[in-house]
């Protein structure tokens, strides 16, 4: 049985040697890691040894929220047992992996918290913001009022994961923001756990 909350990290094939960099970069035994890309022409399966699970949909920035959901179903089924998922980029990097593995075994019984926490107002998303990271440039993403947790980290319960992987409302868009107006919904409503945390950018190879 896995008892452990599970780090999920989430990348995709063009930087997957960052993906993998960053499993073994966050490796700490109070949790268990899962890297998760996307590819639409193989089923879906896990490698034991890279702790690389490949989901069969698009590997595309848009399709983030479904990519997640499908991530989080696989998981669900998977790891009853587990309390919950962590979920972070692979690009994102801690100062201390030991108060990490920390924070979430010590907080894992909140339903939803994260390490930055936002707010926004229901609106159009932006064309810069398709311009720049959208594989569809011509998309028209209409964007919830949302408390939300930033994609970089963020802790969902087995319960708030399970609102996530039954619903039927996620397409193309943010991910962080789709998933925290969904759980507002279910009234949860994400709480701020500081964890030092920066950005580096990503290289293809290492």
């Amino acid at each position: 049985m896995e008892f452990k909350p599970i780090l999920l990290i989430c990348g995709c094939t063009k930087y997957k040697q960052s993906l993998l960099a960053a499993i073994r970069r966050m490796e700490q035994p109070e949790y268990r890691i899962i890297g998760i890309i996307g590819n639409p022409e193989i089923e879906t399966s896990f490698d034991e040894t890279s702790q690389l699970l490949t989901l069969k949909i698009e590997d595309t920035y848009e399709a983030l929220p479904l990519k997640l959901q499908a991530a989080f179903a696989w998981i669900y089924k998977e790891f009853p047992d587990s309390p919950g998922v962590f979920k972070t980029d692979d690009d994102i990097y801690f100062k201390n992996y030991s108060i990490l593995a920390n924070k979430i075994n010590k907080y894992k019984d909140i339903p939803y918290w994260c390490i930055k926490k936002d707010s926004c107002t229901q609106h159009l998303l932006h064309r810069k913001t398709i311009k720049k990271r959208y594989t569809k440039k011509r998309l028209d993403i209409y964007v919830p009022r949302s408390t939300y947790c930033w994609g970089a980290g963020y802790w969902l319960s087995r319960k708030s994961m399970n609102y996530i992987i039954k619903s039927d409302e996620l397409h193309y868009g943010p991910e962080d923001v789709f998933f925290g107006h969904l759980l507002n919904k279910h009234k949860i409503i994400p709480e701020s756990i500081k964890i030092d945390w920066k950005t580096k950018k990503r290289t293809i190879k290492h």
